[in-house]
């Protein structure tokens, strides 16, 4: 009888361990949502863009150099506002996105895929024929993405990280979108 012990203390172990195992897993990026907005950084831009204005209004008539400084500190500024921003924004929202549909919230995860949606049409319809096409590529992703949340495809996290992998390149490729 002394040999059956360890040999059921053995096999409650290992069904023990085998359950464990067969436990579902939390998703790794059960982590917090990001707040997508960045009000800090939009504020400062609209501040900045305020004292310049009001820097170059100030400036003597003959004050030629500094105003063509002004200038391309106001361009520069401009692209944060309304090409940078923006876009961090729509990346922040994939990684929402993404967490989200890994967590079988997709309701919520297609209701950020429809910000980053609204995000990029607003970046085609300003930005000319020019950025409409670095766009098209995102967007056609957003959609693959959109289409295997309907179908509560397991391969939407997939997608949706996909996605913002491309935001992240056009965020890191902006001086070439821009010129």
């Amino acid at each position: 009888m002394r040999a059956s012990g360890p040999i059921a203390v053995s096999a409650l172990l290992a069904t023990v361990a085998g359950a464990t195992a067969c436990q579902p897993m939390e998703p790794s990026c059960a982590a917090a949502l990001t707040s997508p907005g960045v009000p800090f950084l939009s504020s400062e831009v609209d501040r900045a863009l305020k004292a310049l204005r009001e820097a170059r209004d100030t400036l003597p008539p003959g004050g030629v150099d500094s105003g063509e400084s002004l200038d391309r500190a106001e361009d520069a500024l401009l692209r944060l506002q309304g090409y940078y921003l923006p876009l961090l924004e729509a990346r922040l929202r994939a990684s929402n996105a993404h967490q989200l549909a890994a967590s079988g919230d997709l309701g919520r995860a297609e209701d950020e895929l429809a910000r980053i949606e609204e995000t990029l049409l607003s970046l085609a319809r300003t930005g000319g024929p020019e950025m409409g096409r670095e766009v098209r590529s995102p967007l056609d992703l957003l959609e693959e993405a959109r289409v295997a949340l309907t179908e509560s495809s397991p391969e939407s996290p997939a997608r949706i990280q996909t996605l913002a992998e491309r935001l992240e390149l056009l965020l890191l490729k902006g001086d070439l979108v821009l010129k």
